[in-house]
């Protein structure tokens, strides 16, 4: 999935960290996913991760109408510092990635409502709240190979809300508040 993925970004002139304005998908990597889809027909429900989705959602969609989302996202600078140790990203390109990629995440959300969950809580309650909304899809439930949270690969933080620029503390308390409804609504409630 990953590779279609990245073929896909690169048939648009793109790449993850720096996405094209528009996706279209070639008739080749539709033929890709069908092939994708067709290796897991015996399975009732099966899924991915990878952010990259978001990008190219939309040819999901066209091959799949039905498909379920579950959302994850993160305080913008646990990105901002994530990005820079893996890739020596500076904080102006790590915050732009992160609005990108959670100002897709936002309409898409808004387009047809899914699970969001925050991944700003401990590896415990992230796996009940993520085995959680699994079991209400239908998806069989996490094991420890599964499981891709691990706590220790965050590095601990002191995130000061006031230097986030006003678009970016505004989008992640969007995707807060809808994710602290879910949980006063019982969709993430343990």
């Amino acid at each position: 999935v990953v590779d279609l993925h990245d073929a896909i970004l690169a048939d648009n002139a793109g790449t993850w960290d720096n996405p094209p304005d528009s996706i279209a998908w070639r008739p080749e990597r539709v033929v890709q996913a069908r092939a994708l889809m067709a290796e897991y027909a015996d399975v009732p429900r099966w899924g991915f991760k990878d952010p990259r989705a978001l990008i190219v959602i939309d040819g999901w969609l066209s091959l799949r109408p039905d498909i379920q989302f579950i959302g994850i996202f993160r305080h913008p600078l646990a990105v901002v510092h994530s990005l820079h140790n893996r890739g020596e990203f500076c904080r102006e390109q790590g915050l732009k990635l992160w609005y990108l990629y959670n100002k897709k995440l936002l309409s898409v959300y808004k387009s047809r409502p899914f699970p969001l969950l925050s991944f700003d809580v401990s590896e415990e309650v992230f796996h009940q709240r993520l085995s959680l909304v699994h079991e209400r899809l239908g998806l069989s439930p996490l094991t420890d190979t599964d499981k891709f949270f691990q706590s220790d690969l965050r590095t601990p933080l002191e995130i000061d809300e006031m230097t986030l620029p006003w678009k970016i503390s505004r989008l992640y308390k969007k995707l807060k508040k809808i994710h602290q409804k879910q949980l006063k609504n019982g969709v993430l409630k343990i």
